[in-house]
């Protein structure tokens, strides 16, 4: 049985926005969710599903931002 001593780069972390949890995930948790961003235009965002209440929950809350088009990034 392989076992993880130190987390790499593709392990995250995010809080429920339903329960409070905090949820630990890697690459292979993240689904993608069809949703329609600030124009009325179908763009998918990251989501992972929480182990204490199932409820979705975002994976990535700037990179669904500006899926959205709620958050623009400036340079």
């Amino acid at each position: 049985m392989s076992l993880v001593l130190e987390h790499g780069n593709t392990y995250k972390t995010t809080t429920c926005e339903h329960c409070g949890a905090k949820i630990a995930f890697g690459d292979a948790d993240v689904e993608s969710l069809l949703m329609m961003d600030i124009n009325w235009c179908e763009t998918y965002i990251a989501v992972v599903r929480c182990p204490e209440c199932k409820h979705l929950t975002d994976a990535d809350k700037i990179g669904n931002m500006i899926a959205r088009g709620i958050y623009e990034v400036t340079q």
